[in-house]
């Protein structure tokens, strides 16, 4: 029979890679502006989010999985006076193809792999006024799944958070570290089917829709069951 480093290889030697990671959300849709704040009063374009995955190999090239995002973004615009603000949670179940057949990390040290993925994003929004002077902010034009709390109401209010379709392609470059731990640097675009993601209650175009790109590092622990250092015969 063949031996269970060689069924490693090609992906049925049972393992199952999970971890969690942290990076940068930034927003994408027509609302937003080409240039990212990061020293205007309290604003910070640059948030950071958390993901948590996991993905079982299918062969030398293929890995199905999902993974969790919980994150927010922020955008200003119009010279800062506006801004965009969404929180939200993204669940997607995801595929991997390993463009070096190494989905395993066994026969390099490294895999460049292209992501595909669908699943559902649950959010809430609003869009606001900012004062260009004292960098503050001064009102809410509208708001999204705040649920008439005080303060956040805006002219137009939808009280209930929202869900929408969501998927993403991505790039990520897998490197080992030891035997069962690596690293990876995750990077994906993901689009909806809503254009709400800004809060804007008042925009109609739904072309483009509101989407985010990803970008951040997470650390990865393989599991592998029955691998042996060296092959073995039964």
């Amino acid at each position: 029979m063949v031996s269970n480093y060689a069924n490693a290889l090609n992906g049925r030697g049972g393992d199952l890679r999970f971890g969690a990671g942290i990076g940068y959300t930034f927003y994408l849709g027509n609302q937003m502006d080409y240039e990212l704040t990061s020293g205007f009063g309290s604003f910070n374009e640059y948030r950071a989010g958390q993901t948590v995955a996991f993905y079982k190999p299918i062969n030398n090239k293929w890995e199905l999985g999902g993974f969790f995002r919980n994150t927010s973004m922020l955008t200003l615009k119009s010279e800062n006076t506006q801004g965009l603000e969404c929180i939200f949670k993204d669940l997607q179940f995801s595929a991997q193809y390993s463009f070096n057949d190494n989905i395993n990390l066994l026969k390099k040290k490294y895999t460049i792999n292209g992501q595909l993925g669908i699943g559902g994003i649950y959010f809430q929004s609003r869009y606001f006024i900012v004062d260009p002077i004292t960098k503050k902010e001064t009102m809410n034009f509208s708001t999204i799944g705040y649920n008439f709390e005080d303060g956040y109401l805006g002219q137009k209010n939808t009280p209930n958070k929202l869900y929408s379709i969501t998927g993403c392609i991505g790039i990520n470059l897998g490197i080992r570290i030891s035997r069962n731990v690596n690293l990876y640097l995750e990077n994906n675009l993901n689009l909806t089917t809503t254009n709400k993601l800004s809060g804007n209650l008042y925009k109609r175009s739904w072309i483009p829709t509101d989407g985010y790109w990803y970008s951040g590092v997470a650390l990865y622990i393989r599991i592998r069951r029955n691998v042996d250092a060296c092959p073995r015969f039964y």
